[in-house]
């Protein structure tokens, strides 16, 4: 019976499709933006902290590019999600910008990481 429902849920993954790091990562233009008055060099850890403190496994960063791409994992309301985050110097600010996948595509109720990134990262920021 277990094998069955191991199956049938491998089966549904495969056949409504399934998101990526990568796909998240190829996706940058997409996703939320905020900008904070800071420089890419105070940002860069922030981003860092705060994907890690908001449950994040980063498992790709490149600081000379300003991206992190991070996994979070199953929970009761969803399949995890797939995030890319990015940063771009702006004058004597920098604009972050979070993009989030689903890692199931169709999972309707995956958790939008973006606030919880956005006020980590003000939240490293002050201190």
């Amino acid at each position: 019976m277990t094998n069955k429902i191991i199956l049938t849920l491998a089966a549904i993954a495969l056949a409504t499709g399934c998101s990526s790091i990568q796909t998240a990562k190829n996706s940058q233009g997409s996703g939320d933006k905020q900008i904070f008055s800071a420089p890419k060099e105070k940002v860069w850890p922030a981003m860092i902290a705060s994907v890690s403190n908001t449950g994040g496994a980063i498992k790709e960063k490149n600081q000379e590019q300003c991206y992190l791409l991070a996994t979070y994992g199953v929970t009761a309301w969803s399949w995890g999600e797939n995030v890319a985050v990015f940063c771009q110097e702006k004058d004597t600010s920098t604009e972050v910008e979070v993009v989030m996948e689903a890692a199931l595509k169709t999972n309707v109720t995956a958790v939008e990481r973006s606030p919880e990134i956005f006020n980590g990262i003000t939240s490293a920021l002050s201190e």
